[in-house]
């Protein structure tokens, strides 16, 4: 070979293993940031049940926790049931036999969890906002409402943009 054959191999080549170190390094330093500026798990919040009972007292807000720990505990088998019976659903669908009445089953299985799981859990913060004051109560019930399982629903689509016009006749197609 010539040469200058192999001077430009080797500076493609250079180029092409500088690059490549450059993504390595650029990834390991991207992913350090994040796990600098993610909050370590004891003061991680539990999610939005956690966060509602921030304005709480530091007394109530830890026996809050605590009783939500307990509660999530005591419901965890049920979630992992539901979802059992959601991942045996949706392969359910796509098995070659397709049976309707396997999936309605798993399907109602998943639901009579849910529920379950969602009884609990209100059970528990009845329970627990019993025991405060009503100031106490009405913040939490604030601190619910804002980020709990009380917040308000996301917008519904209009009964228009369903069935046409409240008149029930096809929508304007513009």
């Amino acid at each position: 070979m010539r040469p200058t054959v192999l001077k430009v191999a080797f500076v493609a080549s250079l180029l092409i293993n500088m690059l490549l170190v450059g993504v390595i390094v650029g990834g390991a330093l991207r992913s350090h940031q994040e796990q600098a500026t993610r909050p370590d798990s004891s003061t991680r919040p539990l999610g939005r049940l956690r966060a509602a009972a921030d304005q709480l007292t530091p007394e109530n807000r830890r026996a809050y926790r605590q009783t939500m720990i307990g509660v999530l505990r005591d419901i965890a088998p049920l979630a992992r049931a539901s979802q059992k019976d959601r991942r045996e659903a949706a392969a359910a669908f796509s098995a070659s036999n397709f049976d309707p009445a396997a999936v309605g089953s798993a399907l109602a299985r998943s639901r009579q969890a849910d529920i379950e799981v969602r009884r609990r859990l209100e059970s528990a913060l009845i329970a627990f906002s019993a025991t405060l004051s009503p100031e106490e109560r009405r913040r939490l019930g604030e601190g619910l409402a804002r980020g709990g399982p009380f917040r308000r629903a996301s917008p519904t689509i209009p009964r228009e943009k369903i069935t046409g016009s409240p008149d029930g006749s096809p929508p304007n197609p513009r």
